[in-house]
């Protein structure tokens, strides 16, 4: 739990740096797969959607948890 909110407000933290600095984030990641372009993003927007996959999995895990301990 604490390891994805570090990442949710670490990938924030470094978009508002970005915002601050720059007046705009900058997006280096662009990845093309065939045809297809994927958005581009960077490392700050992975850590808060990885950081974001990880509350909704704990939040599964803790309510299986605690309907097996019931």
């Amino acid at each position: 739990f604490a390891f994805a909110l570090s990442m949710i407000l670490g990938g924030a933290l470094g978009n508002l740096i970005d915002r601050i600095s720059y007046g705009y984030v900058i997006d280096f990641l662009l990845f093309h797969w065939n045809e297809h372009t994927f958005p581009a993003f960077n490392l700050a927007d992975s850590a808060i959607t990885c950081g974001a996959a990880l509350l909704i999995l704990d939040s599964f895990m803790e309510k299986k948890h605690a309907t097996a301990t019931r």
